[in-house]
C-alpha cells in the first residue's frame, strides 16, 4: 500500500502559508502535480506564441 501517500500533505499542511511560501511552491509543483505544472506552461507558451505571431500578421 501506499505509506507514504500523505507525506507532503501533512508537511504542507504544517507550513504557514506566509512564511513558507517557496517551501509550499516546491512540495507542490515537485512532487504532487508535476506534470499538471509541465502541461500549464507549454499551454500558456503556445498560447503567448500564437498571439504574438497573430500580432505579427495583424500589425
Amino acid at each position: 500500500m501506499h505509506l507514504h501517500r500523505y507525506n507532503n500533505l501533512h508537511r504542507i499542511q504544517q507550513l504557514d502559508p506566509l512564511q513558507d511560501l517557496c517551501q509550499i511552491y516546491h512540495l507542490t509543483v515537485g512532487y504532487e502535480f508535476p506534470w499538471d505544472m509541465v502541461r500549464s506552461r507549454l499551454c500558456s507558451t503556445d498560447e503567448n506564441l500564437l498571439c504574438s505571431q497573430h500580432l505579427e500578421i495583424t500589425g
